[in-house]
């Protein structure tokens, strides 16, 4: 099944923006805009005027928040009607790992699920894994090959709006190379299982924050002392892991005081054509919410 959709190439003075548009119909052109956060959410309005002018169901995600730097976790978190952003990319220049002054994506992921279940009040948003491949006649670590990174989809029927619908319902897991074979939440105890590579081991760490986390956050500065515009640094409470499991089969059995809970099983083996020297396959789950 092939779907349409469009990247929206935008940018705030040398801040890169782009955004993807699934199962656009009618082309968007960049929407611009007076900052980061304006030029996102301008672009994301445009995609659900669209969806709501037509009746056909389509949805924005942001890219590579740290492709050029150009996304703070502060900038994104604040995006109304955006329900997705790449926790991973497979590009080799969008940097999902971060560096000493800039967080990583999954750590940006965290601060953001954090700030908008317990201060903004707007629900989670869902982490997606693509490849953005540009190069397909030769594979190299340098080189934005296919193959690095996608979703896989619990829908009814192979249409576009089956797939989008499970989408938005968070019926889905992002990979780089691990296959789930189930996901399960059955009242407190979240259950994982993983379709074993031979050879292969696996830890499965369950990830959140809990309610009453120290909300201390304070910028990255210079050795001036000036603030960078790059992510801020939070405390451990963020994003921390609750529980890692060793094995094919994990559960985490859920407290109550979790703002979210979310996964990350990671393999022994190395990706056959990483975009990162010594990466080895991953897959990510959704984040969950305890029951009220």
């Amino acid at each position: 099944l092939l779907i349409a959709a469009q990247e929206i190439t935008d940018r705030h003075l040398t801040a890169p923006v782009h955004l993807n548009a699934t199962h656009v119909r009618d082309d968007i052109p960049p929407q611009g805009g007076t900052s980061v956060v304006d030029v996102i959410q301008r672009n994301v309005d445009a995609v659900l005027a669209q969806r709501a002018r037509t009746g056909q169901p389509m949805f924005p995600h942001v890219n590579h928040p740290n492709f050029g730097w150009g996304i703070t976790a502060e900038e994104l978190m604040r995006i109304r009607g955006e329900s997705f952003f790449e926790v991973y990319n497979g590009h080799p220049s969008v940097h999902n790992l971060g560096d000493a002054s800039h967080a990583g994506t999954e750590r940006v992921w965290d601060i953001i699920l954090t700030w908008r279940l317990s201060f903004l009040q707007l629900p989670p948003i869902f982490g997606l894994a693509v490849d953005d491949s540009h190069n397909y006649h030769s594979n190299a670590v340098a080189q934005s090959n296919p193959g690095r990174g996608w979703i896989m989809v619990r829908a009814k029927y192979l249409t576009p709006e089956h797939i989008i619908q499970a989408l938005e319902a968070g019926e889905f897991y992002s990979s780089s190379g691990v296959t789930l074979r189930r996901i399960q939440r059955q009242g407190s105890i979240l259950r994982i299982e993983v379709a074993p590579d031979p050879g292969a081991t696996y830890r499965t760490r369950f990830i959140g924050t809990r309610k009453g986390f120290n909300p201390d956050n304070e910028p990255v500065r210079t050795a001036g002392g000036d603030a960078l515009r790059v992510t801020h640094r939070y405390s451990d409470d963020v994003g921390m892991t609750f529980a890692e499991v060793e094995g094919t089969t994990a559960e985490y059995t859920l407290k109550g005081d979790e703002l979210y809970v979310r996964a990350k099983i990671i393999s022994s083996r190395p990706m056959p054509n990483p975009p990162t020297v010594g990466e080895t396959e991953a897959a990510w789950t959704q984040p969950i919410l305890p029951a009220p």
